[in-house]
C-alpha cells in the first residue's frame, strides 16, 4: 500500500470515528430532548388541572427528600435481589419512613424462598412496610403465567395468611412496633 493510500485510509477511519461520535451525541441529545418535553408535559397538564407545582425539574431534586418521609416509596425486590441492601441505604439517606413492597406467591415455590423473604423483610424492618402479595406460580394459574388468576383462590389465600402470620407487626400504644407472636417465634 502506498503512503498516499495509507493516509487516505487513516483519514477515512478518522472521519468515520468522528461521524460515529456525532451520531451518538445527536442520539443522546435527541432522546434527552424527548424526555424533557415529555416531563414538561406532565408539569403543564398538572398546572392546568390545578396541581400546585412551583418548579419544573427532572430527576430527584433536593425537595424530593423532603417529601419521601410523608409519601414513602414503592420498591419491589425480585428473588435474591442483589439491590436489597443498597436500596435500603438509599431509603435511609432519603429519610423514607414508609415502604411498599411485594412478596411473590410464585417465588414462594423457589428453593430457600422463606430464607429470602426473611432477609428481605428483615432488611426493611426499620420502615413502616405495606406488603402486596402478587404473582401466581405458573403451575397454579388458570393459564401458565404469573398474572393468571389462581386455579384455587384458597391456595393464594393460604399463602397470604402464612406471610401475614410470619411478618405482621402489631402497633403498641407508645408507637413502637412489636412483632406478632408468630413473627417473634421465627426470631427465637
Amino acid at each position: 500500500m502506498s503512503e498516499r493510500s495509507a493516509a487516505r485510509v487513516g483519514v477515512t477511519v478518522g472521519l468515520a470515528s468522528i461521524a460515529f461520535a456525532l451520531n451518538v451525541a445527536k442520539t443522546i441529545v435527541g432522546i434527552g430532548g424527548l424526555i424533557l418535553l415529555h416531563e414538561f408535559g406532565h408539569f403543564v397538564v398538572g398546572r392546568l388541572c390545578g396541581v400546585k407545582a412551583e418548579a419544573f425539574s427532572i430527576g430527584f431534586p433536593p425537595t424530593f427528600a423532603r417529601w419521601t418521609p410523608a409519601l414513602g416509596v414503592c420498591q419491589w425486590f425480585n428473588f435474591e435481589d442483589h439491590r436489597l441492601h443498597e436500596a435500603v441505604m438509599w431509603l435511609r439517606r432519603l429519610g423514607v419512613k414508609h415502604v411498599r413492597t411485594g412478596l411473590s406467591w410464585a417465588e414462594s415455590f423457589f428453593p430457600n424462598a422463606l430464607d429470602w423473604f426473611d432477609r428481605q423483610m428483615g432488611a426493611l424492618e426499620e420502615f413502616d412496610v405495606t406488603v402486596t402479595f402478587s404473582f401466581t406460580p405458573w403451575q397454579r394459574g388458570i393459564l401458565p403465567n404469573c398474572t393468571s388468576p389462581p386455579v384455587s383462590v384458597g391456595e393464594f389465600a393460604d399463602f397470604c395468611a402464612a406471610m401475614v402470620r410470619r411478618y405482621a407487626t402489631t402497633p403498641v400504644p407508645n408507637g413502637i412496633k412489636s412483632h406478632s407472636p408468630a413473627a417473634t417465634e421465627r426470631h427465637s
